[in-house]
């Protein structure tokens, strides 16, 4: 035994009997208590970098997630406009060549008017009013040439007030309505 007295806080509550000295035996207890500690460190610094890491990329994944939202929110508009132009273009070239149905377009002029039996004239293109002159319609109803009337475009007057069917006031109609969806 060593002479030296050691002074604990506390009684021991075991004793193990150990064929080192004691500074050894210390040093030991001390160096295998800092690998420990040092093993436990870096599984801790592991799980804190682990979880930076996960936030990092769920930020990252928000971001690309938001920019996918307002890419396509811009492509809906972006769409929107286009469909608008092409049907314009399309309208406009099908008028220009005379490849449009209006006795169709009177008929439901005529009907959105709702005059019922009541007389009332429909002014249309001179071009138009050629085109329906062997049309039938009701008794009543009379079609006239107006050169301030565009091609393929209806006026409906009655006695109830006047309904006109533009095709420029469609367009933007058209136009005002896809961009709402797109928006």
């Amino acid at each position: 035994m060593s002479p030296e007295r050691i002074r604990l806080p506390n009684p021991p509550r075991a004793a193990r009997v150990v064929s080192e000295p004691a500074e050894a035996y210390v040093r030991r207890l001390w160096a295998a208590e800092l690998a420990a500690a040092e093993q436990r460190g870096h599984k801790r610094g592991h799980a804190e970098a682990l979880a930076q890491y996960a936030e990092t990329i769920a930020k990252v994944v928000e971001g690309v997630e938001g920019a996918g939202e307002r890419a396509v929110d811009g492509l809906a508009a972006r769409t929107a406009v286009l469909v608008a132009a092409v049907s314009s273009q399309v309208l406009r070239q099908e008028l220009e060549a005379g490849r449009y149905n209006i006795e169709r377009m009177v008929r439901d002029t005529l009907a959105t008017a709702a005059t019922g039996r009541s007389p009332c004239t429909v002014r249309v293109h001179p071009d138009d009013a050629q085109k329906l002159a062997a049309v039938p319609f009701r008794s009543g109803t009379s079609v006239e040439a107006d050169s301030e009337v565009a091609p393929g475009c209806v006026q409906v007057e009655s006695a109830h007030g006047l309904v006109v069917r533009e095709i420029e006031e469609i367009l933007r109609q058209l136009r005002a309505n896809l961009e709402r969806v797109g928006a």
